[in-house]
């Protein structure tokens, strides 16, 4: 509810009077902010080039490529010594943050106090990340399961978390990731194959396997189970009763001693498998719609056949 709450559109003011600009009081000029008005062009402070102008900070104004940059990359101010978002200058020219400018914009979460670029709670990315987390994976108990805790180390540990906050909050992956969380069994392998065959569900075992939360395995060839199972589904059940056994005790048999023998399976290997069992499905639809006369269908059709048949 507060993530629907959250994206739920401002309501029209009733008083005549303009909105409230979001980004008030975090160092934006609402006359300037991109949600308030149209950007004006002015020589940026940093890039000294004529830009359209998001922010008048007290170094001067900022074009969003320097905006960004600038929050993106602190560093020791030359006033105070510490490691801040430098938005101001003094009198000798050198770059200071914005307290000692003479601003209340500091750029330092209101978590961890790192600075850094914010959001409009005022958390850094990697804090909106935790947060993020929290909700998603512990949202049945309020805390993570103990066996998804390495996910969540990587998550936060990740080079770029701006990059992991937009994947938690978009990805339908990262979605099927939570209700995987809430459910009252451990995640494996066989919990994902009784899953509907999509990418998100080979994404979200790639990463479980990534991170040791499940063991590795020769991916390619045990997603062919699921495939069958799911491919006869929409068949004639006479046509899964000749089709199953062929598929487990012939062709899924041949490829697991082949995979045995070298160590590896690779995506061509199942794209021939896949192949193999289709046509055989769709030499059983010939015949049974009937038309053509069976032995004539099986003559033409003997020489693909025996070339993914052998045997």
């Amino acid at each position: 509810m507060r993530e629907l709450a959250a994206r739920a559109p401002t309501p029209p003011s009733t008083t005549g009077a303009p909105p409230a600009c979001r980004q008030a009081g975090r160092g934006y000029d609402p006359g300037n902010c991109n949600r308030c008005g149209k950007r004006p062009t002015q020589r940026c402070a940093f890039c000294h080039q004529l830009r359209a102008v998001v922010v008048n900070w007290p170094a001067g104004p900022s074009c969003p490529t320097r905006h960004k940059r600038v929050r993106e990359n602190p560093a020791e101010c030359a006033s105070c010594g510490q490691l801040r978002i430098l938005i101001g200058i003094d009198a000798t020219g050198a770059r200071t943050c914005g307290p000692c400018a003479g601003s209340s914009v500091d750029y330092l979460c209101c978590a961890c106090g790192q600075a850094c670029r914010v959001d409009e709670a005022g958390r850094c990315f990697r804090c909106a990340v935790a947060d993020r987390l929290r909700d998603m994976l512990g949202a049945a108990t309020g805390q993570i399961p103990a066996q998804l805790q390495p996910l969540t180390d990587a998550l936060l540990a990740a080079e770029k978390p701006r990059s992991v906050l937009v994947w938690l909050r978009r990805s339908s992956a990262a979605q099927l990731l939570a209700r995987l969380a809430a459910l009252s069994q451990p995640i494996t392998h066989d919990l994902l194959d009784c899953l509907p065959v999509n990418q998100d569900v080979h994404y979200v075992r790639e990463i479980l396997v990534h991170t040791g939360i499940l063991p590795a395995r020769l991916e390619y060839l045990d997603r062919l189970l699921p495939w069958l199972e799911q491919t006869l589904a929409d068949r004639p059940a006479t046509h899964a009763r000749l089709v199953r056994p062929y598929a487990h005790w012939h062709v899924l048999l041949r490829a697991r001693r082949r995979a045995q023998r070298h160590g590896t399976f690779t995506p061509n290997s199942a794209a021939h498998i896949r192949s193999e069992i289709r046509v055989v499905l769709d030499l059983l639809d010939h015949l049974e719609r009937g038309r053509a006369d069976p032995r004539h269908a099986a003559t033409a059709a003997r020489r693909p056949v025996a070339c993914r048949l052998p045997g």
